[in-house]
């Protein structure tokens, strides 16, 4: 059917001579099927987006992904997810992605990385050393949670943990695990962007009677794969009341009755004198990641089996788990533990010494410093083009656009503060991949070394 699609796109594309007259027929198509064309205000080309309809492989992506969360809505609506069942994802959703771990997990282990000095690196090694490995991504969220925390309490700030709900048409099953006769067949993608526009609602608010909260945002599921969001929030102690008034006018303008307003927005004040913020976040972090240091949920199931449909949820919908409020970039301090034992003074050296000890909060107050050579405060990113070569041909060719001619971002090649510069990538790795039946443990190639594969140069 993609092929066919695709086949279909291109000769209709030849006969409209206007650019524009062919997207919009494009889009119409893509609409039509349940699809979202792709759109030139997002950063491409005109050019760029008829290019992508013309293949097959667009096509083939998107319809799996749509398919894929069509199959996943019908076992909602039919009563098949939730918590008595199903939690939070279909036995065939989360097998599916079991599945797609799995061989994601074996080309990782047989796909290399070589420097220009003879270090080599399996893909599955560099994953696991990044936040792409569960434990890791947790370590640093709460390192964050709680750098922040001393952030708020040293600035006199204190702590609201928000929880936002969604009306009960957005539900597919009721508590109980009966089909909710008000459902309206929303996915949990819409649901998701309905509470998105909400809290755009409340941010733009906040803007305008300058308040500036900052903390962490959680979305979750609920038993039947309806989203909710928590908010840890920490904010100054004499606009607390507001934002809570706040929050509260903007879900009644939702649509929520006063009496029904308890299930739509629960607002808890953080008491110090009882625990602390990251503590009580911490639950709901370790829930929605890898169910470390929580035995079991209330139905009883192991965490690290429910962490793991939490999971499926959020890659089947597509839906971002976590996303911190203000702050600073969590790019910097990323690239500064690169620099880990490096000797230099000014904002640059407090930003690399607290990003080497796991301090979050001593590298908020880092980024608050003037540069010492700049009219800036604290430190950023520092970002140029690479350079890429073709294995077969040895020709190098600049990374400033992609194969549909579309410009391409800069990639970050260190920090800078002011003047100073500082790169942190300084080797150049190249795509390989060992014999097959060495990666089993069978007779292979004797020498170990990798069989080269068509890749491209890129600094690390």
């Amino acid at each position: 059917m993609s092929a066919s699609l695709a086949r279909h796109v291109h000769w209709t594309f030849k006969r409209l001579d206007d650019p524009a007259e062919a997207l919009a027929y494009g889009s119409e198509l893509a609409d039509f099927i349940g699809l979202t064309a792709p759109d030139p205000k997002q950063g491409r080309t005109v050019t760029g987006c008829l290019s992508r309809l013309r293949e097959a492989s667009w096509w083939r992506r998107n319809l799996h992904k749509h398919c894929q969360r069509q199959i996943e809505n019908s076992y909602r609506q039919i009563g098949h997810v939730h918590h008595k069942r199903c939690a939070y994802v279909s036995s065939h959703t989360y097998n599916l992605y079991q599945h797609c771990q799995k061989l994601s997990r074996e080309y990782l282990l047989r796909t290399y990385l070589q420097s220009q000095d003879g270090v080599n690196l399996s893909l599955a090694e560099i994953s696991d050393s990044t936040i792409a490995n569960p434990a890791n991504r947790r370590a640093e969220l709460m390192t964050r949670v709680r750098g922040m925390e001393e952030y708020a309490q040293a600035h006199g700030q204190v702590g609201l943990f928000v929880t936002l709900t969604l009306p009960s048409e957005y539900h597919a099953s009721l508590k109980e695990g009966h089909c909710n006769s008000k459902f309206n067949g929303s996915t949990p993608k819409q649901g998701n962007k309905h509470l998105v526009g909400l809290w755009a609602s409340i941010r733009s608010k906040f803007h305008r009677d300058d308040i500036a909260p900052f903390g962490l945002r959680v979305v979750e599921p609920h038993h039947d794969g309806t989203p909710h969001w928590h908010l840890m929030l920490f904010v100054d102690q004499s606009q607390r009341d507001q934002i809570e008034e706040v929050f509260t006018n903007y879900v009644l303008k939702d649509g929520a009755s006063p009496e029904l307003l308890p299930y739509r927005l629960k607002i808890v004040r953080i008491d110090p004198s009882r625990g602390t913020a990251a503590g009580y976040v911490a639950k709901y972090v370790s829930k929605n990641i890898d169910g470390a240091g929580l035995d079991f949920d209330k139905e009883g199931r192991p965490f690290k089996d429910t962490a793991s449909r939490i999971r499926a949820w959020a890659s089947t919908w597509g839906i971002h788990q976590f996303d911190f409020i203000g702050g600073p970039p969590v790019g910097v301090w990323r690239e500064l533990r690169r620099l880990s034992g490096m000797n230099t003074s000014g904002s640059m050296g407090s930003a690399i010494a607290a990003a080497d000890e796991g301090d979050w909060f001593r590298f908020m107050e880092a980024m608050d410093l003037p540069q010492d050579c700049g009219g800036g405060f604290g430190v950023q990113l520092m970002k140029a083009h690479t350079e890429a070569v073709n294995r077969r041909t040895g020709e190098v060719w600049s990374s400033l656009k992609n194969r549909y001619g579309e410009d391409l971002p800069a990639r970050v090649i260190g920090v800078c503060a002011g003047v100073l510069r500082q790169p942190t990538r300084l080797r150049h790795w190249l795509g390989t991949q060992f014999d097959p039946l060495k990666v089993i443990g069978l007779a292979g190639r004797q020498d170990g070394n990798p069989i080269s594969l068509s890749g491209h140069l890129g600094l690390v």
